[in-house]
């Protein structure tokens, strides 16, 4: 915490009652603290609910073809993903994709839904910057690397 030594303005934004405010969002689980997503990661639809992308994007990693994922949607009538296939599936069919995205949204709320997808072969990688050293997805940089294919599903 360096760059709030001495700093009043910048520490009375993370510390708040006692508290360290870091934008996590979590649950308890047997007495311990589960971080589950980001705040500023939610997606908040038109009518206002709030989408925790992370929890839908876990769901389709677990898909054996799958290897990376982004969801994609704050302000907009449905979620859409971003879809990298593992590389040993790099020639699956749309409509095998389709099927097993519709297995997943079964379990998934109306508005968590995905409607549609598009793949891309590329990687993100911490070194062509879609990864922070943490290996979290850096949301930002991908949305706008693909923001024309993500409004095209629109």
């Amino acid at each position: 915490m360096l760059r709030y030594w001495n700093n009043n303005e910048e520490t009375n934004k993370v510390l708040k009652d006692g508290w360290l405010y870091t934008g996590d969002i979590g649950e308890f689980d047997n007495n311990f603290l589960k971080i589950t997503d980001r705040k500023k990661d939610i997606i908040i639809t038109p009518g206002g609910e709030n989408i925790s992308p992370i929890k839908i994007e876990n769901d389709l990693i677990k898909l054996n073809f799958i290897e990376q994922t982004l969801v994609y949607g704050d302000n907009k009538p449905y979620l859409v993903a971003l879809i990298v296939l593992s590389k040993e599936q790099k020639d699956l069919k749309d409509f095998k994709i389709q099927e097993e995205i519709e297995k997943i949204n079964t379990n998934l709320s109306k508005i968590e839904k995905i409607k549609k997808y598009f793949v891309i072969k590329e990687q993100f990688s911490i070194e062509n910057g879609m990864l922070t050293p943490t290996l979290k997805l850096k949301r930002y940089k991908i949305i706008q690397k693909y923001k024309n294919e993500f409004e095209k599903l629109y």
